[in-house]
């Protein structure tokens, strides 16, 4: 299915705390005057609390579904990729003990509606 390839000005979402691009987008191919994103999406996530576990953060990757389209020999990220991976912090009461738990982030708006890739 064709989803909207995603730019500069992307909009993640995360099942804990706030995500933000790691990645610099292609220089070479833009989609309604942005920049592009191609796989691996790095990301790094801070701020997330899961239960006890609070002030948790860590870095992932987000790889793309895009079969069809690539850019710099590497596949376009999409609207509603995801990834998983884990984050650390600390536990909020005694003895403060490291936790961790999984995140998911996903990118939900593409930052642009012109252009689709499958």
């Amino acid at each position: 299915m064709a989803e909207d390839v995603a730019v500069q000005g992307l909009t993640l979402s995360s099942t804990a705390g706030t995500a933000v691009v790691t990645s610099s987008p292609s220089t070479n191919v833009k989609a309604d005057n942005k920049s592009i994103y191609t796989t691996p999406l790095n990301v790094t996530v801070t701020g997330a609390s899961q239960g006890t576990c609070q002030n948790a953060s860590g870095s992932g990757t987000i790889n793309a579904t895009a079969i069809k389209v690539k850019n710099d020999g590497s596949e376009v990220m999409r609207k509603n990729d995801n990834g998983t991976f884990t984050v650390n912090g600390t536990e909020s009461t005694p003895p403060f003990n490291p936790c961790s738990f999984s995140v998911t982030v996903t990118i939900t708006d593409a930052g642009q509606n012109k252009v689709e890739a499958e």
